[in-house]
């Protein structure tokens, strides 16, 4: 008689709320921009988008990361803006419904105001803050195709000279 065994991964850490901070607007080279950041939430799969009247506005520019998730929108300063047309809406495991977060009433000014300076990221367990290196994807795209066409290089000159020497041998071959 065959039996089945089935192995069951269980997590034992249960869906975590995502902290969620919307912040003021502020303005920056005649664009608006806002500002929605979720952290501290698992698992880590999260959705975040910006809506204006309830519509969903898909030019949100949106960086996801394990440990957080941050989404951001343009607003062209010439258009008349008015903060409480724009939400920002979290769909995640832990959540029932759809949450919408407003922007900060008291605080949702425009003029010249500077751009909000995040604290450093810190880790709960470390108590320590943490530097991410400067790294560019642009540098490492580069870098990749700089190393695929010495590599291509490298391949075609191999058989350009193998190629000719055969056609040497062959060459000296026929002469009597």
């Amino acid at each position: 008689m065959a039996s089945l065994i089935i192995h069951v991964l269980s997590v034992d850490e249960k869906p975590k709320e995502p902290a969620v901070t919307v912040f003021p607007p502020f303005s920056k080279d005649g664009t608006i921009m806002l500002v929605c950041l979720a952290e501290k939430y698992f698992p880590d799969v999260i959705k975040l988008e910006w809506k204006k009247n309830s519509q969903t506005v898909p030019e949100a520019m949106v960086q996801d990361e394990k440990v957080k998730a941050t989404i951001m929108l343009k607003v062209n300063a010439s258009t008349s803006f008015d903060p409480d047309h724009y939400s920002c809406h979290v769909t995640h495991e832990s959540l029932k419904d759809v949450k919408k977060y407003s922007i900060p009433r008291k605080t949702a000014q425009l003029g010249p105001v500077t751009a909000p300076t995040c604290p450093p990221y810190t880790d709960d367990k470390k108590k320590e803050t943490s530097s991410l290196p400067a790294f560019n994807v642009g540098t490492l795209a580069y870098t990749l195709l700089i190393l695929k066409s010495v590599t291509y290089c490298g391949i075609i000159s191999i058989l350009t000279s193998k190629t000719k020497s055969t056609q040497v041998l062959g060459i000296k071959k026929r002469v009597p």
